[in-house]
């Protein structure tokens, strides 16, 4: 597995959150550490993606839910 298909597995988890597809307490408590951790040692990774391919919104919706989940 690449890099991206596993990030893009975690914003697909945050597209299902927003959409209430999938519940979000339930992920919350079962896996809100490792969801926010695996963005923050992602972010660098993604950043740079963002600026190689020109797409601002790359994994926006993962980094958002990270961003709330981490306050």
């Amino acid at each position: 597995m690449d890099v991206t298909s596993f990030l893009n597995h975690f914003e697909l988890v945050a597209v299902g959150i927003k959409h209430g597809i999938i519940n979000e307490e339930l992920y919350l408590e079962w896996f809100k550490g490792p969801y926010v951790q695996i963005w923050n040692d992602s972010k660098p990774f993604v950043v740079a993606m963002r600026q190689q391919k020109k797409r601002e919104r790359l994994f926006c919706e993962f980094e958002k839910l990270a961003q709330k989940w981490s306050q």
